[in-house]
């Protein structure tokens, strides 16, 4: 995708440049007469057919009608020069509707009449999903996007291993990740999770056996596996870190290991039940804590960065299996910089549990999601929207309400349009607050486009 850094160009050089007093004996060219504008989370993407030899520029604003001759005089007023197809313009806020033109000159002349003005409203993604390319044959686990190498990478069965970036379609304006395979150093092993640490700009991955490896997206496509992992055997199921160097992994039969280097780990084992996800997120009465959750209910959480756990299950709340849990700062209604943490936790029948400090916990009975849907992943995007998924295909999404946040109706979700009844395993949140998931036999979905 081509990403055209809008630029803001003062009204009298813009006046001077459409009067066509700076040129080099060049003309003004038609205008494309078949523009498409797709809204997206604070961006649209132009897509048009470009003729030869013609420069195009791009003019939005904020409301209609928007011309190259008017622009100036409008709010907002935006110009990307020397735009090709498909054309990214950034900078948009979500909820306001945007008015676009597209004029082309030719050698250097005077920029020709605009392009009949189109329209857009930027939003949150998650609502529609895009089915992308099978990535293999095997079942997925596990997404991660790194912004170092700016991909996605996606593990699972079978050791497979891939990696993923975002292409923009220039007939249409959708996203799909493509995916390219990975070399794997560890023959035999399935993957169950893969986490990006943004302190080392690596990914890890683990599976069965212990198995943990990683992965520096900048310089290789390889992945090293790491031995000194402290003879673990237990199949690993999640792993999460805390942006400051620590991890944590968790799997069967209550094993847990962590890492403050990444390369030599500890492992300790709390009771017996299977762990399936973990987070890291800020407490609102112990500090910035990891969250474990896992089979039949099971919560733990832990201060100093997974030595020691303290159990918080609580059989009032759910026995559920528990397969998911991530954090996020929502930020609230009054202040942009006052906001609500909350951990949220997914699992079987439906369930979703809040909490704001990773100690007491919520059952969100509010929910819209039928109580036969079990859900598998869950993820946030730096927009605050939640997305989560489940094994039955289906996709919901929902915001937090920070004035309610102890409440069982603090979330309200809502059905996204099924594009696969294909198990989805996994989701992750990407650096254009896009989402990626994916699932059962190499099926992974993309979301980008605005409501």
């Amino acid at each position: 995708m081509n990403k055209i850094i809008t630029g803001f160009i003062m009204a009298a050089v813009v006046a001077v440049l459409l009067a066509g007093c700076i040129g080099s004996g060049g003309s003004s060219a038609s205008p494309p007469n078949d523009v498409t504008v797709v809204a997206k989370d604070s961006r649209a993407v132009l897509t048009w057919t470009m003729a030869p030899g013609v420069d195009y520029w791009i003019f939005r604003a904020a409301g209609s009608g928007v011309t190259p001759e008017n622009c100036s005089s409008m709010a907002e007023c935006g110009t990307s020069v020397k735009a090709t197809s498909p054309a990214t313009v950034w900078g948009l806020s979500n909820g306001k509707s945007y008015s676009f033109s597209i004029n082309g000159r030719s050698g250097g002349g005077p920029g020709g009449a605009g392009s009949v003005a189109e329209y857009a409203t930027p939003g949150l993604a998650g609502k529609t999903w895009n089915v992308g390319t099978a990535a293999g044959t095997s079942d997925l686990r596990g997404v991660a996007y790194g912004a170092s190498g700016t991909k996605f990478v996606a593990v699972g069965m079978g050791g497979a291993l891939f990696s993923g970036t975002v292409s923009t379609s220039a007939s249409t304006g959708m996203g799909e990740v493509a995916w390219t395979s990975m070399t794997n150093p560890v023959t035999g092993t399935d993957f169950n999770a893969v986490n990006y640490d943004t302190y080392r700009a690596k990914f890890y991955s683990v599976g069965t056996g212990g198995v943990v490896i990683q992965n520096i997206p900048a310089s290789s496509t390889e992945w090293t596996q790491l031995t000194s992992t402290n003879n673990t055997t237990e199949a690993l199921y999640a792993i999460a870190s805390d942006g400051a160097g620590n991890l944590v992994a968790t799997g069967a039969s209550g094993r847990i290991i962590y890492s403050s280097d990444g390369t030599a780990w500890t492992k300790i084992a709390f009771g017996t039940s299977a762990l399936y996800g973990v987070a890291y997120g800020n407490s609102t009465t112990n500090g910035y804590v990891f969250v474990a959750v896992g089979a039949g209910g099971k919560i733990l959480w832990s201060d100093d960065k997974g030595a020691t756990w303290t159990d918080v299950t609580a059989a009032s709340v759910t026995s559920e299996d528990l397969k998911a849990v991530t954090y996020g700062g929502i930020n609230s209604a009054s202040s942009s910089t006052t906001s609500v943490g909350v951990f949220v936790a997914v699992g079987a029948n439906g369930t979703v549990l809040t909490s704001v400090d990773g100690v007491t916990w919520t059952r969100q009975t509010g929910t819209s999601i039928p109580s036969t849907t079990n859900l598998n992943g869950i993820a946030l995007s730096a927009s605050k929207r939640f997305v989560a998924v489940a094994d039955d295909g289906n996709v919901f999404y929902s915001g937090f309400s920070v004035t309610n946040a102890e409440s069982a109706t603090g979330m309200v979700w809502s059905s996204a349009t099924q594009a696969t009844t294909s198990p989805l395993y996994a989701v992750t949140t990407g650096g254009l607050n896009d989402y990626c998931s994916v699932g059962n036999g190499g099926s992974n979905l993309y979301a980008d486009l605005a409501d």
